[in-house]
């Protein structure tokens, strides 16, 4: 069984590997981590523009349906440079439930907007 990366997921490690290089440096962590800084609208933003948040979510709402691993492998990289947001409680742990348990009312009022960007952290 080959489980090494095809040259899609690949490109997606090396992209986001230079991308938190440069807009989620040591010193931005350490700042908001201290409280002398909040999370960056730049980082999250950016994460958004490369369509993070939309890469587990159904095609059927807004999402780019794509697998498992493929998350696995933004979430290695947010974990190399010590991401402070809320991705992944928004993604991972929100959008997640909401695919697995939710309505489909629920489905269609939320996952599009977390596909989007436009819900992050909480949903109140």
């Amino acid at each position: 069984m080959d489980i090494s990366l095809n040259k899609i997921q690949q490109n997606m490690a090396k992209e986001a590997r230079l991308f938190l290089k440069k807009e989620c440096p040591v010193d931005y962590v350490q700042d908001v981590v201290t409280g002398k800084q909040g999370m960056s609208e730049k980082l999250w933003n950016g994460m958004v523009a490369m369509d993070w948040p939309a890469i587990c979510i159904p095609e059927a709402y807004g999402g780019m349906g794509m697998a498992q691993t493929d998350i696995n492998i933004i979430l290695e990289e947010m974990g190399r440079a010590v991401v402070p947001g809320p991705f992944f409680s928004t993604v991972m742990l929100g959008a997640e439930a909401i695919i697995a348990a939710g309505t489909k009312s629920q489905k269609q009022q939320y996952l599009p907007k977390i596909a989007e960007g436009k819900i992050k952290g909480t949903l109140a």
